[in-house]
């Protein structure tokens, strides 16, 4: 009967977790909503590009979020957290790295990669196009990998889940629907909106993740 106690701390930090997930996948989906609008050459170029960030997932996922979570939060229930807070550092390193190059390839290869999706011309070009915003979001895309596994070993989740709720449905999506409809960018317009969501949880998330470490080893020894 052990293993059916302390549920609780558990189901709690899952539940964060699985609500920040939900939250920055369905943007998405929100996103590829609002590109149907726009019709179908855009959609399908939104597709095109989505694709794309969704492969580096599995990269910057494992680096970023999984590991930096397990070993920040091995050193501060260990009482070490001047290490923690170095291997956060060294998280946000190794991430922007890889995404900055993943960024550069992409506009070096804009066409090539949408190519890989389509042989629609137009829809080539048009995914193309909107490759610098999508370069952008992939470089505060490493940012909130590296965030989320730094407050994720401290023991905060729910700090990162309403954070994370916040940037996409309150930030993100409002300002991709008003630089797509009201100023007429299209879908240049909604990626730009998920390049500011992006920035604004980066950002915001490594002040938050800078100052957990320190005082968070108690609630990791708990």
């Amino acid at each position: 009967w052990r293993c059916l106690q302390e549920w609780t701390p558990i189901l709690k930090l899952g539940a964060a977790g699985s609500i920040q997930s939900f939250v920055q996948m369905s943007s998405f989906e929100f996103t590829a909503a609002m590109a149907s609008t726009l019709g179908a050459i855009p959609l399908a170029a939104h597709s095109c590009s989505a694709n794309l960030t969704f492969l580096m997932f599995p990269v910057v996922g494992t680096t970023g979020l999984m590991a930096t979570t397990v070993r920040v939060g091995n050193l501060l229930g260990e009482g070490r957290p001047k290490q923690a807070r170095l291997t956060g550092k060294s998280s946000v390193v190794l991430c922007s790295t890889i995404v900055m190059a993943a960024a550069v390839l992409l506009q070096i290869f804009r066409t090539d990669f949408a190519r890989l999706y389509s042989a629609d011309e137009e829809v080539i070009a048009t995914a193309g196009s909107i490759s610098p915003q999508v370069g952008g979001y992939l470089v505060f895309f490493g940012m909130v990998m590296s965030f989320r596994g730094t407050v994720g070993g401290c023991g905060k989740q729910i700090t990162s889940a309403r954070l994370g709720t916040f940037t996409w449905y309150c930030v993100g999506l409002p300002l991709g629907a008003l630089f797509c409809f009201k100023f007429d960018l299209g879908l240049s317009g909604l990626w730009w909106g998920l390049v500011v969501g992006g920035l604004f949880q980066g950002a915001f998330g490594l002040i938050c993740s800078a100052m957990a470490a320190p005082g968070s080893c108690y609630i990791v020894q708990e």
